[in-house]
């Protein structure tokens, strides 16, 4: 066997510069004396993917945003519609409603919060259209739509309808940040909205 005192302490050093030198080379920073030679070594050893990766990759990860902004866009969509639907009830059967669920029927109340509906319904509906208004449509949503399904909850013995649309209402809503949560990537707008 041999031992360190068997070798010239020069070429010793020298390999000990050379190994340094290698290491800083492939950690990305070369010294400026760094040997021509490893330099050439460490930039052949590296390859750099074609362009068409870069495009396939790109594409690929545009797709999956897409698909996943789709259902964003659909949750909000079916909450916008239940929850216009809603407001446009209350402007057609407000009486019927009131009737059904024992309580007396107001019409200038009636009247505007039919109103208030729709316009909860229409911020609601911006945030499926632009991914930018995705969070005040969960904002908007999810309050009332958890209010409205546990007042609801009480309707379903009595009245159907009500129950079914408050239910509704309330599944949606939490539906709609759910998934507006597990895709949180996109909570915030692009320039090229879709």
């Amino acid at each position: 066997m041999t031992s360190e005192e068997d070798f010239d302490p020069e070429e010793l050093a020298a390999a000990q510069r050379l190994d340094d030198d290698i290491t800083r080379t492939l950690a990305g920073t070369p010294a400026r004396a760094t040997d021509p030679t490893v330099l050439w070594l460490a930039t052949s050893l590296q390859t750099r993917p074609p362009r068409s990766l870069y495009k396939r990759i790109a594409a690929q990860k545009t797709a999956r945003e897409q698909r996943e902004w789709r259902i964003v866009q659909f949750v909000a969509a079916a909450l916008a519609l239940l929850i216009a639907a809603h407001g446009i009830s209350i402007f057609t059967s407000g009486e019927w409603i009131a009737r059904n669920i024992g309580e007396p029927y107001a019409p200038h109340a009636a009247f505007e919060s039919a109103f208030a509906y729709l316009a909860v319904a229409g911020t609601i509906a911006a945030g499926a259209i632009r991914k930018s208004w995705a969070p005040v449509a969960v904002v908007a949503g999810l309050p009332l739509g958890l209010v409205l399904a546990v007042h609801g909850a009480s309707e379903v013995t009595h009245f159907a309808y009500g129950a079914a649309l408050h239910l509704s209402e309330g599944v949606f809503a939490v539906a709609l940040v759910i998934v507006w949560w597990r895709f949180g990537r996109y909570r915030t707008g692009s320039k090229r909205q879709e």
